[in-house]
């Protein structure tokens, strides 16, 4: 992500539960540009994870002073649900 302008990204999210020694939900997203995917094995390690992306998109829009996102009106709250 180094290179690549962080105030918009999408994920396809896929949830599953995972039934070896007990019932257990995964999680994975994968990157709709790159085809990357990334597993998590609870739901606060993917959290932890969105966490550490948005808080640096959020760094790069202030070093850059450019907008938090495309049409320039505030960033979307945490519960805002579109």
């Amino acid at each position: 992500m180094k290179n690549q302008k962080p105030d918009y990204r999408s994920f396809m999210l896929r949830i599953w539960i995972e039934q070896t020694n007990g019932e257990k939900w995964r999680f994975s997203l994968e990157d709709t540009r790159t085809g990357k995917r990334k597993s998590f094995a609870s739901i606060n390690q993917l959290k932890a994870y969105l966490e550490e992306i948005t808080s640096e998109a959020q760094n790069f829009s202030k070093d850059t002073n450019e907008p938090k996102n495309h049409s320039g009106s505030r960033k979307r709250a945490a519960n805002d649900f579109y």
